[in-house]
């Protein structure tokens, strides 16, 4: 059985202004990677589909490509360069849909950007994450709490 050991690649507490350079953070960590799933954690309204878009900016999304929550549709494709990287969410995920490699096109991605993984159940296993996001509001919801792991798969 695999278990899984996450490290702190950073923590800090932001505001809307200062999320260009969060997003960017973390773009240029998940760049490094040849390939990475990347579980945006948080409660509604926490800006988990507001990050994914400045991430894939960084990544080099154009900016007149719209990024928008994939709630309905469960998964959207955008192609940068040679490269392709998927934004799931899975909001309304149930017990009713067909199993998660359904949703997941024959594409080959080089990246993945998962909203509510934890409403897998069952299914959290076929896309495991190699880093996760943790997205808190503070009490005055004016700013969010941050916390970005790697997670390493340990034997």
């Amino acid at each position: 059985m695999q278990t899984h050991q996450q490290h702190l690649c950073f923590q800090a507490k932001a505001d809307l202004d200062q999320l260009e350079l969060i997003s960017n953070k973390i773009a240029k960590e998940l760049a490094t990677e040849k390939f990475f799933c990347l579980w945006l954690v948080g409660d509604i309204g926490a800006g988990k589909t507001t990050l994914a878009g400045l991430i894939l900016r960084h990544l080099g999304l154009a900016s007149e490509i719209p990024v928008t929550s994939p709630t309905f549709t469960y998964l959207s494709d955008y192609k940068i360069g040679p490269k392709t990287y998927a934004h799931l969410d899975f909001y309304r995920i149930s017990a009713k849909n067909p199993p998660l490699s359904a949703f997941l096109n024959d594409l080959e991605y080089e990246g993945m950007l998962v909203e509510w993984p934890e409403n897998l159940g069952e299914q959290t296993h076929a896309i495991q994450p190699t880093h996760v996001l943790e997205i808190a509001k503070s009490p005055d919801l004016l700013s969010r709490f941050y916390q970005f792991f790697k997670v390493a798969v340990m034997p």
